[in-house]
């Protein structure tokens, strides 16, 4: 099992690629399933960002 960190780093470092490829030009920085694994990464590191929150939330009430 991934730690929740691992999700948002591999978004991240993902997100930085792409973002690279755009500046350099690239007409297909990706394929479409590229693209749909960067963002099931993203949305995965999302979930575990927004569960991060509701756990340091409960933890203050």
């Amino acid at each position: 099992m991934k730690y929740p960190v691992d999700y948002v780093r591999y978004a991240a470092r993902e997100m930085r690629k792409m973002e690279s490829r755009f500046r350099v030009g690239e007409e297909a920085p990706m394929s479409q399933e590229q693209l749909a694994d960067v963002l099931k990464a993203v949305w995965k590191a999302l979930d575990e960002i927004g569960d991060a929150i509701e756990g340091l939330q409960r933890s203050r009430d």
